[in-house]
């Protein structure tokens, strides 16, 4: 279904496009937001996806409005009144909008706008998803030129600036659905919604490419390059179970493979010692218990093995720069509060 916004005060414009028979089933889309008002439609648009706003051509405010929904990647854009009057076909004209409607609504004719627009949202929805499929491609391998990759389809994605927050916020979305549902493990240790959400509100070029790069430099640390199958048998085991008993021993039994023998060959394809990659692993699912839970500095650490609370924390610095404590502290904190 298509999510559709309509933002009308008159009463009559909303009974005449509600009696048209072509909602729902019948055209895929659907009346997901109603609004009588410009400024809750203003609201509603910034923070939910629509692939069609319907609105009244209001006498305060429509050409902001207009603007506000192209910004936020909603370029299918009906406009409604109750009378034709020459000023409001000229606004209709000036902002671009799909087409223009005044009541008695003929079904047919609002049908072929409709279905225009609908083919161009499909084609949309297309694009993101086959180019979500491929970056989730070279990512699952990784590939080498990922990031390369992904700066290019970022361009032919976002290149059109009016709606690069949102065609941006799409892409990552639909590639971070496709990792996260094809590896469970990592939402031990990532946050699904950090791949996609730009909280920071910073320049959506640059969050893309961060956001990518941090997310593929720890998918590479979780889960590094390995060609033999038993080794990687021994990394997915970890990765399951950060917080079993995750001694070498112990999962050289329950895999059935020799002790010596795993850390010997860990070491030669992964091009690091067991023990690290362990300590790397664990540490990670620390930092995610410390920005996800309530639970104490000592229950973590007891939860990945560390009985030494002080051993814990020093080797948690060394990785992240700060103590467990500090780490838990949101970002945006003021100090000064």
């Amino acid at each position: 279904m298509y999510r559709t916004l309509i933002a009308a005060k008159s009463p009559k414009l909303l009974f005449e496009i509600k009696a048209l028979d072509i909602w729902n089933d019948k055209t895929e889309f659907e009346f997901t937001t109603v609004c009588r008002d410009i400024q809750t439609a203003a609201q509603a648009v910034t923070k939910d996806r629509y692939d069609l706003v319907i609105t009244e051509v209001f006498k305060n405010g429509f050409e902001k409005f207009i603007s506000a929904l192209k910004k936020n990647g909603c370029p299918n854009i009906i406009a409604l009144s109750v009378e034709l009057t020459l000023e409001n076909a000229r606004l209709c004209i000036k902002n671009s909008v799909s087409d223009y409607f005044v009541p008695p609504f003929e079904k047919d004719e609002f049908t072929v706008s409709i279905e225009e627009i609908k083919t161009g949202a499909k084609n949309r929805r297309s694009d993101i998803s086959a180019y979500a499929s491929e970056l989730g491609v070279l990512f699952n391998t990784h590939n080498a030129d990922f990031l390369k990759r992904a700066g290019e389809i970022f361009k032919l994605i976002c290149g059109d600036t009016v709606n690069a927050d949102k065609s941006a916020e799409e892409l990552l979305k639909s590639f971070a659905e496709n990792i996260f549902d094809k590896n469970e493990w990592l939402d031990l240790y990532i946050n699904k919604e950090d791949v996609y959400t730009n909280s920071g509100n910073i320049d959506i070029a640059d969050f893309f490419e961060t956001a990518l790069a941090d997310f593929y430099d720890k998918w590479l640390e979780l889960y590094p390059t390995v060609q033999n199958d038993k080794i990687l048998n021994v990394i997915l085991y970890i990765l399951n179970n950060p917080e079993s008993d995750l001694k070498q021993k112990s999962i050289a039994a329950s895999l059935h493979i020799n002790s010596s023998y795993l850390s010997t060959v860990f070491t030669a394809h992964t091009a690091q010692r067991f023990v690290d990659y362990l300590t790397n692993v664990k540490l990670r699912r620390a930092a995610w218990l410390l920005r996800n839970t309530t639970l104490k500095v000592n229950d973590i650490a007891e939860k990945l093995d560390y009985r030494d609370i002080g051993y814990f924390s020093r080797i948690f610095k060394k990785k992240y720069g700060v103590t467990p404590s500090e780490y838990r502290i949101p970002d945006n904190y003021n100090y000064y509060i």
